[in-house]
């Protein structure tokens, strides 16, 4: 998943009037933070100024908007780390306060609530997913009959994308190729991409349990963390929302071995492809304690 520093304002979604410039990082290896210049818990009026740092509310996790880096921000589940400042007649003369960020949203809308937050298509990558998918549209031919030239060439036949219904919606496989060259290489890479389409829009919190799910499977199937490496959200025929969130395993140094399809352990033909998926969705609830215990190990 990749990273993220932005510099702008944020509040709270529910006191949008009061705004404060900050920072906000976001790290694949460490997770979400906020920086602030200032404080959300600091009201001034002419003559008068109230800092509630210390009220039940200001310890509770909340949810915080921003517009950073030609970005809408929704940070969800924010919680407050620290606070500093210098003193001054008894009061801080300048806070600062940081929030650890578990979720944050990145795109062309802010969320104010949950009812907002609902979503009609979610589409997953994963690190070395195309080794586990096991199917490739690129094929490389070598031609040796030109004396001690040897002349290749490189076929590119997009694999169709693969639907399946299921209970939760439609599921898709599809498939992508970049081309990345200069004057001394060129290479082609072929990506997958795993979309579900719900019948009915589908909460933040069931599509990253799903994003989970998901990423365990693989990590069982690849016998290696494997880890998530982009989660964009849809909401009808808007503009895709980009999803940052620390998954379990994230902080895991990641094998590049090219040859990951040999040390599978079961393939994506193998589990019945995406009825193996599909399949795995409905029940993997059940098997959620031992999965954890081996992805914390």
């Amino acid at each position: 998943m990749e990273n993220l520093d932005v510099v702008g304002e944020f509040w709270k979604a529910d006191d949008p009037a009061q705004k404060v410039p900050g920072r906000f990082t976001f790290d694949a290896a460490t997770g979400g933070e906020l920086n602030l210049d200032g404080c959300f818990w600091e009201h001034s009026q002419p003559g008068i100024r109230t800092i509630s740092f210390g009220s039940e509310a200001s310890k509770e996790p909340i949810r915080i908007l921003g517009n950073a880096g030609g970005r809408l921000l929704t940070l969800y589940y924010c919680h407050r780390a620290g606070m500093s400042g210098g003193m001054g007649y008894g009061l801080p003369t300048h806070l600062s306060e940081r929030y650890i960020v578990q979720i944050a949203l990145s795109g062309g809308v802010h969320f104010y609530d949950e009812q907002e937050s609902q979503f009609n298509k979610a589409q997953f990558q994963f690190h070395q997913m195309e080794h586990w998918i096991g199917m490739s549209g690129i094929h490389v031919e070598a031609d040796s009959n030109l004396g001690t030239t040897e002349q290749m060439r490189v076929i590119i036949n997009p694999l169709e994308s693969l639907r399946l219904k299921s209970d939760i919606g439609e599921l898709e496989l599809s498939f992508i190729y970049n081309q990345d060259s200069n004057l001394y290489q060129s290479s082609i890479k072929q990506t997958c991409i795993l979309t579900t389409m719900f019948e009915s829009a589908a909460s933040l919190d069931m599509i990253l349990m799903m994003c989970s799910k998901l990423q365990n499977l693989l990590t069982i199937c690849m016998d290696r963390v494997t880890d998530v490496v982009e989660i964009k959200l849809h909401q009808h025929d808007n503009l895709p929302i980009n999803c940052y969130m620390l998954f379990q395993g994230s902080d895991v140094k990641l094998k590049q071995s090219t040859s990951a399809s040999e040390d599978l352990l079961c393939g994506f033909i193998d589990i019945g492809q995406l009825e193996g998926i599909a399949k795995w969705l409905n029940v993997s609830d059940v098997f959620a304690p031992a999965i954890g215990a081996l992805m914390s190990r």
